[in-house]
């Protein structure tokens, strides 16, 4: 029985110490999945820019599946890998902004613009697309462009 029981505590003290670094390593491998997902979103704007939109508009979510830029799951709204992804353009079409919003208090928020620069922001709800497709928000940070 007491063998049993420092077995029991192995096992207890393994998992305080695996149990972190998993999560760690997931929030990790979903903010990755962000990041390429906001690459591709701009990549398939740019390409919907020059052929449909005659170098002078961007689509939303409906003009990018409709012709086959992104796969038909995208839509404003839609949750992937704990992120929330709206599409927001300007009056003209002519700018666009994506932004990421994670459910995860614990993970950044990201987002993309026309300018091609990569966003994030440490503060939890604080990243936002205003009416003229800019990225808004204090503390923003570029990761990438």
């Amino acid at each position: 029985l007491v063998e049993l029981l420092v077995v029991i505590i192995i096992i207890a003290i393994i998992s305080a110490i695996a149990i972190p670094n998993l999560l760690a390593s997931r929030r990790a491998a979903f903010e990755a999945t962000v990041i390429s997902n906001l690459r591709t979103i701009h990549t398939a704007q740019s390409a919907y820019h020059v052929l449909f939109g005659n170098k002078t508009t961007y689509g939303d979510f409906s003009g990018l599946t409709g012709n086959e830029l992104v796969d038909v799951t995208w839509t404003d709204g839609v949750v992937k890998s704990t992120f929330t992804y709206n599409l927001i353009r300007n009056a003209g079409n002519t700018r666009f902004c994506v932004k990421a919003v994670s459910s995860d208090t614990n993970s950044k928020d990201y987002g993309i613009s026309t300018d091609r620069i990569l966003y994030y922001n440490p503060t939890n709800g604080t990243l936002d697309c205003d009416a003229s497709a800019n990225l808004t928000g204090a503390g923003n940070q570029v990761l990438a462009n």
